[in-house]
């Protein structure tokens, strides 16, 4: 049995009546890892006789009682900006090798209450920031599809594991499209909530003002449980629950403008498909017009150098030659964004965030873009900067609404192709129930890379 292909929900009932333990689906990711992360460098730290003495416990309980959430005996790995007891948390960072985190991250203590197992913490981009760096502390994260292209980020070790099948489901951070970029180029789910729907408690910060923490799956239904555990019921306690969605009759927006003058046509042509599919069952689904996406991403930038740099700048100036050249570059912009260009930046993230919520006021969802550009050469540093800006996730880190990235189909070298919706704040259930359903809509057959040397 191939058990990275099963959902969530299907190793859930395997555990829950003992047809598999979570030590064995413990040892089968392990397994994984050690044949193919060499290749792909999605971990930065894993504790193998940890997560197995987590799984012994996790199937001792299970003997005992009932499981104590669907995640029960699961592996769930973080990545790397998330505090895990006794674990550094390094921010990929030569700077960070001794940060070892006193208490688990909120979140990763609701994993735990949950019965989840902690697998290991995952590679990202130095402090969020820039991009794939090759004078770092860490190799980057590769993409399993093509291990010489770039996984997307930064939240690129989640990414490439769930896509090559490590691990079933990660914890991701978004600021300006950290979870959804890597979902876009690894043909995974990466779901960011509402602004503050997760607690970001035990989280190096990047950017407070946008930062986001949320799940990263193989599927929306996969999504849809972690964000169950992860949510912080005491600023989203009432959040209300969602029965399955109907496509039929839904308003829905599509934000066509985002990707018309620069975009693959694979991914034009997929986000098409995903119109006339909708528009067939039933959904009352218009092209409407947005502001223009460059201030949206410019002031998100913006926004993330300044607030970046004042965080981190004693660090970096103690010791700037331990900090990569791609990330010095960008955290060192933010020493000269000055007050204003900062106000006029949170000006823009004011009136982008007035659109969207006039706009939900009259549609339900939002369909539309999410990465224009497919994924590049990793060691091609020109290209990562010329493809990183094709995307169009920046605004609703800036207006906090929830937005959900999910595989919409192949271009034709074989690459997956994302598209993205988003729904009304606080209704992040509803919108994992229509992205679900969409994402049945849409039938695309689940496809995922393997290692070279076998099948597994």
């Amino acid at each position: 049995m191939n058990l990275a292909a099963l959902s969530v929900r299907e190793l859930g009932q395997l555990l829950a009546t003992r047809e598999l333990t979570s030590v064995e689906l413990t040892r089968h990711y392990l397994a994984r890892i050690e044949r193919w992360d060499s290749e792909i460098h999605a971990f930065i730290s894993l504790d193998p006789q940890n997560a197995l003495a987590q799984a012994e416990a996790c199937d001792d309980e299970l003997r005992r009682s009932v499981p104590r959430s669907p995640l029960h005996g699961i592996p769930v790995a973080l990545k790397d900006m998330i505090d895990v007891r006794g674990v550094p948390t390094t921010f990929h960072s030569k700077l960070l090798l001794d940060n070892v985190a006193r208490a688990d991250a909120a979140c990763v203590r609701q994993l735990r209450d949950a019965g989840a197992i902690v697998l290991g913490k995952l590679a990202t981009h130095e402090f969020a920031l820039g991009g794939p760096s090759f004078d770092n502390a860490f190799p980057p994260a590769r993409n399993p599809w093509n291990t010489s292209l770039h996984p997307g980020g930064s939240s690129s070790g989640p990414g490439a594991g769930l896509a090559a099948g490590l691990f079933p489901l990660a914890v991701g951070t978004d600021s300006g499209g950290s979870i959804r970029g890597p979902a876009a180029m690894c043909g995974i789910v990466g779901f960011k909530p509402t602004w503050r729907a997760v607690s970001e408690d035990g989280v190096l910060p990047v950017s407070p003002s946008v930062d986001h923490v949320g799940p990263m799956a193989r599927s929306v239904g996969d999504a849809a449980l972690l964000f169950d555990v992860l949510r912080d019921r005491s600023r989203a306690g009432d959040m209300p629950a969602a029965q399955p969605a109907s496509l039929a009759g839904a308003r829905i927006a599509y934000l066509d403008g985002f990707h018309r003058d620069d975009c693959d046509p694979a991914i034009a042509a997929a986000l098409e498909r995903a119109f006339d599919c909708l528009r067939a069952a039933g959904a009352r689904i218009e092209r409407v017009e947005a502001p223009p996406l460059a201030p949206m991403r410019a002031a998100n930038q913006l926004i993330m150098s300044h607030e970046c740099w004042a965080l981190y700048a004693d660090k970096v100036l103690a010791r700037p030659g331990d900090v990569s050249r791609t990330s010095r570059r960008r955290m060192v912009a933010g020493a000269f964004v000055g007050e204003r260009d900062y106000a006029a930046a949170r000006a823009t993230q004011a009136r982008v965030t007035l659109f969207f919520d006039a706009l939900f006021d009259r549609y339900e969802f939002v369909l539309c873009a999410n990465s224009m550009a497919l994924p590049c050469p990793i060691d091609d540093e020109a290209q990562f900067h010329a493809t990183a800006p094709k995307q169009a996730r920046a605004p609703f880190n800036l207006s906090g609404h929830p937005a959900i990235a999910l595989c919409a189909g192949f271009a034709p070298n074989g690459l997956p192709v994302s598209l993205q919706l988003a729904g009304r704040r606080a209704r992040d259930f509803t919108l994992l129930a229509f992205a679900e359903a969409v994402e049945t809509a849409l039938a695309v057959t689940p496809r995922w890379p393997e290692p070279k040397d076998s099948q597994s």
